[in-house]
């Protein structure tokens, strides 16, 4: 095991000579192994910018998913995880090639991983299985992820305040999913339907004089 390896997963005496700590084993890109990552994030965000510089989710490997939206939770995941934001997909590999495409060139995902800042659970109860809502704080600005770890549709209803984002003096907020870029206004609630398998990613501004939508 060469020294990279080893400060990789070594215990967290050794900061001071590495940027990053992985707190997450191999991932072999299936959904369960992506939760499994979001475990350790549940419990292990607080290194992210104390004891390290960035927290390592391991690579992402796209083409192994076994759905678009399987894939693009392993970004998700990635991006909330305080980066390092590593592909590790055959390039050679259609399917794969058509992932990278889609999933690796939206600017606004990727400005948010360059962020480096790991994303905390919004609940802490979680036993052994991880969070399925996480919640960033930068700067006057929020993002929220929302994961769905079944193979069935689910129905989500937030409640802004309990994810920390219902800030004094903040009426209500305009919503923009970071995928799609599309957006709504939303007071104390957002509700969410996600996919089997699918994730979603929300930034949150405060509104700026649009109506509000009242209805649920």
């Amino acid at each position: 095991m060469h020294f990279g390896e080893a400060l990789r997963i070594a215990p967290l005496f050794p900061s001071q000579y590495a940027h990053s700590r992985r707190i997450s084993c191999d991932i072999d890109g299936s959904l369960n192994s992506t939760e499994y990552q979001l475990n350790n994030l549940t419990y292990g965000w607080w290194q992210n910018g104390t004891i390290y510089h960035y927290t390592d989710p391991d690579y992402m490997s796209l083409s192994k998913g076994g759905s678009q939206e399987g894939a693009q939770s392993r970004v998700n995941a990635a991006v909330i995880s305080g980066t390092v934001f590593l592909n590790s997909d055959n390039v050679f590999d259609e399917t794969a090639q058509q992932y990278m495409k889609t999933l690796l060139t939206n600017p606004q995902v990727n400005a948010l991983a360059i962020k480096g800042k790991a994303f905390r659970a919004v609940e802490g109860n979680t036993g052994t299985n991880a969070a399925d809502v996480f919640m960033l704080a930068d700067k006057g600005t929020y993002y929220l992820a929302v994961f769905n770890y079944t193979a069935r549709p689910v129905e989500r209803l937030i409640d802004l305040k309990r994810g920390g984002i219902n800030s004094k003096g903040v009426s209500s907020y305009k919503i923009t999913d970071m995928w799609t870029a599309q957006t709504n206004v939303e007071e104390s609630y957002l509700k969410v339907s996600l996919k089997g398998a699918e994730s979603k990613l929300y930034k949150f501004e405060p509104n700026q004089g649009v109506v509000p939508n009242t209805t649920k």
